[in-house]
């Protein structure tokens, strides 16, 4: 199990990484690219931790994919919109299941990972 947790972080960002090292230090535990599927099996999404103790998903995201609200307020045209259409349905289809979605933002991260974490967990 250990080496396959290794093996996923090559294909994590390093923003996740971050946040996967705080999550560890608070001892808040996780599984890391949780896939979800829909009700006739087949694969819907992934979500970037799922916080087994709490039941909830914590979404790292970007600042220009994600289009950071307090950066970005109307998203770009092309791959960013595209980009946050898609997250957004993600969300939906997470709320729509009774599944929580608390977001982390990378200039939070930034700033101070501990900090950013801490302060979306309450």
């Amino acid at each position: 199990v250990a080496q396959l947790s290794r093996q996923r972080d090559r294909f994590c960002s390093s923003i996740e990484n971050q946040v996967a090292q705080v999550l560890d230090q608070m001892q808040e535990p996780y599984v890391r690219q949780k896939g979800y599927r829909r009700d006739d099996g087949t694969f819907s999404m992934v979500v970037d931790f799922w916080l087994t103790r709490r039941e909830v998903v914590l979404e790292v995201n970007g600042t220009y994919w994600h289009a950071d609200p307090r950066v970005y307020p109307v998203p770009k045209e092309g791959l960013q919109a595209r980009c946050v259409a898609r997250y957004e349905r993600k969300k939906k289809a997470l709320l729509e299941m009774g599944v929580q979605v608390l977001e982390v933002w990378e200039s939070d991260i930034k700033t101070d990972p501990t900090d950013a974490v801490r302060r979306v967990l309450g």
